[in-house]
C-alpha cells in the first residue's frame, strides 16, 4: 500500500488527485519551485509528493515552515498522526519537540535562524505571499531563502498573487531557477452576490458563513447581534454537542460560550489559542452558522465556510483592502466534498471605516486588478549592533525588497536606523552617569538584543540586568500582565517575553519555570500541542 494513501482529507474522505496535482508533480519532478493555486485547492498534497513523504523515510530532512505558529502546530500534528511521534518533530521559539526527526515543521524566523545554510534538505515553505503584506516578517523569508544550501531545494506555495513576479523574486533571492506552476481554477466554483445579504441568508440559505469585520469591537458586537436574531429566528443548535467540545477545549471565556450555544462563533487576535481551535473546530463539525472573523482567520487556518461575507472592507488605519487580501479571504468560500458552490458577497454594517461604503467597496474591489507585487523588510538593529555598518544593512535590504527601494525609501530607511541610533547614544551616556561603563554596555546589548522587541524594550531590559544583574521572569510576566487587553493578546506578550528569556545567556534569568507556569495556566495546549490529540479526532488534510 503506498505511503500516502493512508492519508485521507480533514473531513475522512479518501484522497483523489486533480489532474492539475498530478500534472504539478510530474512537472515538479523534486526541483526547485514555485506552486501558486487558489485556496483550499489542494497545494498540500502536492507538497508532500514533492517532499517524498510517499516513501517511508525520504533520505534526508524534510522541513515544512509556515508564517505562524498555529500552522506549524497544525501541521505537526497532522503528519505525526500518520508517521508517528519520531517521524515528526515541531520547532517554533515556543515548542520543541523531536528535534531530530526526519520531518521538521517550524517558523520560518526558526529555518533562517538554525537550518537554511545545512545541505540535502527538501524545504516547503507554505503561505509565501505573507511576506508581502508583513514587512516585519519579511526578513526572516528573505534571508532563509537567500541563505539556503544550494544541495536542498525548496518548494514555494502561494495563494493568488502575481505569479510571474514573485517568481522572478524568489529566483534573484535563492539563486536558482523555478519550476512555475500556476493553477487558477478553484475546485469549488465562486459566485459573486450582487446585492447586499439580508440577516435570513446569513443563518440559513447561505449558512455556514464566515463575516469579515476589522476589529475586537466589530466582531463581538455584530456577533451579538447575530445571536439574538438567530435565537429570534429558531435557528437550531447542538448544544450538548457544543458543551462537550468547549468542555474537551477547557474553554473559561464565558463571552465566546454564550456566543457558540447560539451557533455564532469569532476569530480574532483577543482570542487564546485553545479557544481558536475550538471555534475552528465547532465550524468542522458543522455546529456554527456563522463566525464573525477579523484578518486573523484570513491565513491558512481550515475553517470550511459555504459563504464569506465583508461588513467592512476597510481597517481602522491601513484603508481598504488590497486586491490580494480581499481574494484570499474570499476564497475561503466553499470547500471540496462539502459544497458545490462558494458564495462572496456583503453584508452592510455601521462599522464600516467613515467615508467609506461597502457596496461601493465590494464592487471596486471586485473589477479592481492584482496589485503590483511589493516586498519591504524591516531593517534588523541587531545585525547592526554586532558590526554590519549603516550602508551595509541597506545594501540587505535593498537585495531582499522587489522592486527596488527607491531615493525616498533609501533615505527613509537610513534616517530610521540613525534615529534608533541615537536613541541608544542616549541610554549608554545616561547609564555611564550611573557608573555603567559604555564598553559594558556595548558588550550587553550586542549580546542580547531581540529583533522582536523595539528599541525602547530592548533598553528598558539592558538597563535592568545593567543595574541589577538578572532578569526576573516572574517580575516580567506579572508587569505583562497587569497590561490591558484581551487574554489572547497578554498570551501573545508572554510568549514574545518568554522566547526572550530563552535567548540569553545561562545565568541571567531567573524564576523562568514560573512563568512557564502563568502561560499554561492561560493556555494549557499552547505549549503541548501534542495534547490536542487527546481532544481532536481529526484526520490528515489537504488544503
Amino acid at each position: 500500500m503506498s505511503f500516502i494513501s493512508k492519508w485521507r482529507n480533514l473531513y475522512g474522505k479518501e484522497i483523489d488527485l486533480y489532474p492539475w496535482q498530478r500534472e504539478a508533480i510530474w512537472q515538479l519532478g523534486g526541483r526547485t519551485g514555485l506552486v501558486s493555486a487558489p485556496t483550499g485547492s489542494g497545494k498540500t498534497i502536492v507538497a508532500y509528493r514533492w517532499a517524498g513523504l510517499e516513501t517511508p523515510w525520504c533520505a534526508n530532512r524534510v522541513i515544512f515552515t509556515a508564517p505562524i505558529k498555529a500552522l506549524s502546530n497544525e501541521r505537526y500534528l497532522e503528519l505525526r498522526r500518520v508517521l508517528g511521534e519520531e517521524g515528526v518533530g515541531i520547532l517554533t521559539g515556543d515548542v520543541a519537540r523531536n528535534a531530530g526527526a526526519p520531518v521538521l515543521c517550524m517558523t520560518q524566523e526558526v529555518y533562517a535562524n538554525a537550518f537554511c545554510e545545512l545541505p540535502e534538505q527538501r524545504v516547503v515553505i507554505d503561505e509565501i505571499h505573507y511576506m508581502i503584506h508583513n514587512p516585519d516578517r519579511a526578513r526572516a523569508y528573505a534571508e532563509g531563502i537567500a541563505r539556503t544550501h544550494p544541495q536542498s531545494q525548496l518548494l514555494f506555495l502561494s495563494a493568488t498573487v502575481q505569479t510571474r513576479s514573485l517568481a522572478r523574486y524568489l529566483e534573484r533571492l535563492c539563486q536558482r531557477p523555478l519550476v512555475v506552476v500556476e493553477h487558477c481554477e478553484r475546485p469549488v466554483p465562486m459566485e459573486y452576490l450582487e446585492n447586499p445579504v439580508r440577516v435570513e441568508e446569513v443563518l440559513f440559505d447561505l449558512a455556514p458563513t464566515l463575516l469579515f469585520v476589522f476589529s475586537y469591537r466589530g466582531v463581538m458586537e455584530l456577533a451579538r447581534w447575530l445571536r439574538r436574531r438567530a435565537e429570534e429566528l429558531g435557528v437550531e443548535v447542538d448544544r450538548a454537542a457544543v458543551r462537550a467540545l468547549a468542555r474537551e477545549y477547557l474553554l473559561r471565556n464565558r463571552r465566546l460560550w454564550e456566543l457558540i450555544q447560539g451557533g455564532i462563533g469569532i476569530y480574532s487576535g483577543g482570542l487564546l489559542y485553545k479557544e481558536k481551535l475550538l471555534v475552528e473546530r465547532l465550524a468542522r463539525e458543522g455546529l456554527l452558522r456563522a463566525v464573525v472573523a477579523t484578518d486573523a482567520l484570513s491565513l491558512g487556518i481550515n475553517l470550511p465556510v459555504r459563504t464569506v461575507l465583508f461588513a467592512q472592507l476597510a481597517r481602522p488605519t491601513l484603508g481598504p483592502l488590497s486586491k490580494m487580501e480581499f481574494l484570499q479571504m474570499a476564497g475561503r468560500a466553499g470547500r471540496p466534498n462539502l459544497q458545490e458552490v462558494g458564495f462572496v458577497g456583503y453584508f452592510p454594517t455601521p462599522f464600516e471605516q467613515r467615508g467609506y461604503n461597502t457596496g461601493e467597496l465590494y464592487e471596486e474591489l471586485r473589477r479592481k486588478p492584482l496589485e503590483n507585487l511589493c516586498v519591504r523588510p524591516f531593517p534588523s538593529m541587531r545585525r547592526v549592533l554586532l558590526g554590519a555598518s549603516i550602508e551595509e544593512e541597506l545594501q540587505a535590504i535593498e537585495s531582499y525588497s522587489f522592486p527596488k527601494l527607491n531615493r525616498r525609501e533609501l533615505h527613509a530607511l537610513r534616517q530610521e536606523i540613525e534615529f534608533a541610533l541615537k536613541r541608544i547614544d542616549l541610554a549608554r551616556s545616561q547609564l555611564k552617569l550611573l557608573g555603567i561603563s559604555p564598553e559594558r554596555f556595548d558588550r550587553l546589548i550586542r549580546e542580547i538584543y531581540f529583533d522582536e522587541f523595539s528599541v525602547t524594550e530592548n533598553l528598558a531590559f539592558v538597563q535592568t540586568l545593567l543595574l541589577e544583574g538578572k532578569l526576573d521572569a516572574r517580575k516580567e510576566a506579572w508587569r505583562v500582565m497587569q497590561e490591558k487587553g484581551m487574554d489572547g493578546e497578554i498570551l501573545k506578550k508572554l510568549l514574545q517575553l518568554r522566547r526572550f528569556l530563552k535567548s540569553l545567556p545561562k545565568g541571567k534569568v531567573v524564576a523562568l519555570g514560573v512563568l512557564d507556569r502563568i502561560v499554561g495556566e492561560l493556555d494549557e495546549f499552547v505549549l503541548h500541542p501534542e495534547r490536542l490529540d487527546c481532544v481532536s479526532q481529526m484526520v490528515p488534510s489537504f488544503g
